[in-house]
């Protein structure tokens, strides 16, 4: 479930990527520390970590990139492996705390 208005009630407009932040923040969520070095992503996963960080769906990615959107899932995959996260929320905080965006 989302964030809470004031009213107490579910926003309409669903989860944002701030929102996750928010809740990390709030419930001190931390994620593993990466396995590898930041520098071990490729020119192509971090062009794909920003575009998904900016709330970029696959197929946004894909038309931004000029790649198929299969290949930015491959993409998206193998940035969760090497940050060790499960989540385009905790790749992207992960990435921020490391200084990588």
């Amino acid at each position: 479930m989302g964030p809470r208005s004031a009213q107490g009630k579910a926003p309409a407009w669903g989860w944002r990527l701030d929102d996750y932040f928010t809740l990390a923040t709030a419930s001190r969520i931390t994620c593993a520390p990466p396995r590898r070095a930041a520098s071990s992503l490729s020119q192509r996963e971090l062009e794909v970590l920003r575009q998904i960080s900016l709330g970029a769906s696959n197929k946004e990615a894909a038309r931004a990139l000029n790649i198929s959107p299969g290949t930015v899932r491959t993409h998206v995959e193998s940035v969760f492996r090497k940050l060790a996260c499960s989540t385009r929320a905790a790749a992207t905080l992960k990435a921020l705390t490391a200084g990588i965006l």
